[in-house]
């Protein structure tokens, strides 16, 4: 939001500011639910789901502006942004919640005394691993910023491509801990 201020890239019209706050922060919710409910997908090893789960609310973010962009070429906005993301994330939760229709059917509060308690332990973990998650975002996209101020736009460009070398060989590792992460964690020894 503070980049997107210092940049320009924000609408100066205080309403407009106030409804994408709104949309924004409604949005957390179904972010903090889909990405409980794809965790626990991982740890259940029900990698096919999950890997699904992965690239959903990107690709439904993709759709909805590819469709958006079809309709309207200026209806690209800011606005338009935050409603497609929302969108995507709900309609990825919705997604979720499908896949985790028989453990909704089976799920007992036993392990909690009350309904309330499980929604606070969800909330708690998921707030903890969004703002984990927006920090590492943060984190990742800061340098490029740096970057573009001290070194201009041709070390920027030499730096994004070195940069996505290394996020090749990331994914390689990063896939098969996603596969081994649940299976250690499983094992009683």
């Amino acid at each position: 939001l503070a980049i997107a201020l210092l940049f320009g890239f924000f609408p100066h019209d205080l309403e407009k500011v106030k409804k994408l706050a709104f949309i924004a922060i409604f949005s957390i919710t179904p972010v903090l639910l889909f990405t409980n409910l794809s965790a626990a997908l991982q740890g259940m090893q029900r990698f096919k789901e999950f890997g699904l789960l992965t690239i959903a609310p990107p690709a439904t973010l993709l759709a909805a502006l590819i469709l958006l962009y079809a309709i309207d070429t200026k209806s690209i906005t800011l606005e338009n942004i935050t409603y497609s993301f929302a969108g995507a994330y709900i309609a990825s939760t919705i997604t979720a919640a499908i896949f985790f229709k028989r453990e909704f059917n089976e799920f007992s509060a036993s392990r909690f005394r009350s309904y309330r308690e499980c929604a606070q332990s969800i909330i708690s973990y998921g707030l903890k691993a969004h703002l984990a998650n927006v920090l590492s975002v943060l984190n990742y996209r800061l340098n490029y910023y740096i970057i573009l101020a001290l070194g201009g736009s041709s070390n920027l460009g030499l730096f994004a491509v070195t940069a996505s070398l290394c996020e090749a060989l990331w994914m390689l590792s990063s896939a098969a801990g996603t596969i081994v992460f649940p299976l250690v964690a499983a094992n009683k020894d």
